[in-house]
Formats: structure tokens, sequence, C-alpha cells
């Protein structure tokens, strides 16, 4: 997994993926949610990561269960798929992109597909 803070170097990421990156990084920065400029903004899953990878870092813990993202939202964003994790009542938190790519854990692919829904409008 790659953590992405506000001011990560995408430049090794190809188009479309690195787009998508680099606006959802834009609307964190409009948000007006405070963070500090060395907050995880953006978790990246890449080849290799599996399901147990993203639920021990999201849990902190492996308890054997089985892994249900604690998102408040799952989008497909066409090249990837997106969830939002929401830490608190301020609406702080962090963006999960798990690429459609070879080598991603299909498992994983399929909980995203399973679990989309659209994010709410911002006013």
């Amino acid at each position: 997994m790659r953590l992405l803070p506000c001011d990560a170097d995408l430049a090794d990421i190809a188009f479309p993926l690195r787009q998508e990156l680099d606006d959802c990084l834009t609307r964190w920065s409009e948000s007006g949610v405070p963070y500090e400029p060395t907050d995880t903004l953006i978790v990246l899953v890449e080849v290799g990561d599996s399901v147990d990878t993203l639920a021990k870092y999201v849990n902190g813990i492996d308890d054997g269960d089985e892994f249900v993202p604690p998102a408040e939202w799952t989008t497909d964003r066409g090249c990837a798929y997106e969830m939002f994790v929401c830490l608190n009542d301020d609406g702080a938190g962090f963006s999960i992109f798990i690429p459609k790519a070879a080598g991603i854990d299909p498992l994983l692919l399929d909980l995203c597909a399973a679990g989309v829904t659209q994010p709410p409008t911002l006013t």
C-alpha cells in the first residue's frame, strides 16, 4: 500500500489513475476538513496487497473475521474504486483507492464492486 499525503508526488502513476488521485487530493484540500500536511489522505492499494493487508491497515488488527470496509461510501471511478473512511464528526478521514488493474486482489475488487454506492453531493 502507498500512503499519500496532500503533497504526494504522483508522477510515477499512469493516467487515468493519476488524474483520479489528483482530483481526490483537490477535493480534500477544498473540503474544509482540518488536517496536517503529513496526514494520509489517500491509501493506494497496489499489486500484491490483499484484503487482509487492507484489513490490517484499516482495523489495525487481524482477528480472522471477514473484512467489511468501514466505508461511508464506495464509488466506481472507472479505473479504480474509491472508498471513503470517516474517522470523526469533523469529516476527517481518508480515501482508499483500489485500481482495476492486473495483479490487484480479485477478492478486493469483488468486495468493492458489491459495495458501490453514490457519494454524497457536496453543497
